[in-house]
């Protein structure tokens, strides 16, 4: 035997169909009680559910009672950061209960003519952390392949070291107003970054040819 159950509703289009009467963020479309009248399972008019919540206010609202939660057959991936070039977490907030993703590692890549500049924005709020910056030619040549470094905190922007292969770099500093300036130099690469904002920072080309710099911010809550 086949059968659909409508309730509120003449036409069930499932084996069981509730239309909530009610257009409130606090009507209840669903509710499920325990054999102790306690509330288990709510479903709100808006779509908020709530487990062992009576009035969810997110989507997905748990009490767990001091109880881990626990996902089964989570999929398992090799990537080591999305393909938006970032890399994130879930962070819980204490204070409410909130859980959000929170950016650990963004990464991006530029290639830029001689002179030209790019300004990377980082999507990670750039409060306080480290920046990283890397170009490398295709050849085993002195000074073809450079890894700089440097730790920021707001507007404040510093080298922490460069690496270069086979050949020695210099990092020049400047100081213009608020903005702090560094020009890297080294064998076949010299590139220039500048803090402009708190999450922003402009890379500019002084290689005399075209080059192309990968770059990863993290940052440090």
């Amino acid at each position: 035997m086949f059968a659909q159950v409508g309730i509120n509703t003449p036409t069930p289009s499932a084996s069981l169909d509730v239309i909530s009467q009610g257009n409130t963020a606090t009507t209840k479309a669903l509710e499920i009680n325990n054999s102790s009248g306690t509330e288990m399972l709510t479903v709100l008019d808006q779509g908020n559910i709530g487990i062992g919540v009576a009035n969810p206010q997110r989507k997905l609202d748990i009490n767990s009672n001091n109880e881990p939660l626990r996902t089964q057959n989570l999929l398992s991936t090799d990537r080591t950061y999305n393909t938006d070039g970032t890399m994130k977490y879930l962070a819980y907030d204490t204070s409410n209960g909130d859980v959000t993703q929170k950016i650990h590692r963004y990464s991006e890549s530029v290639s830029l003519a001689q002179n030209a500049s790019a300004t990377i924005t980082d999507p990670s709020s750039g409060i306080n952390g480290l920046f990283h910056i890397r170009c490398a030619l295709n050849s085993t040549a002195a000074g073809a392949n450079i890894m700089a470094t440097f730790n920021f905190a707001r507007k404040g922007f510093a080298v922490m070291g460069v690496a270069i292969d086979g050949a020695a770099a210099t990092a020049t500093r400047a100081v213009a107003g608020s903005d702090v300036t560094y020009t890297i130099t080294s064998g076949s690469i010299t590139f220039r970054v500048t803090k402009l904002a708190a999450n922003q920072i402009t890379i500019t080309n002084l290689s005399g040819a075209t080059r192309t710099f990968f770059i990863i911010i993290e940052p440090i809550l």
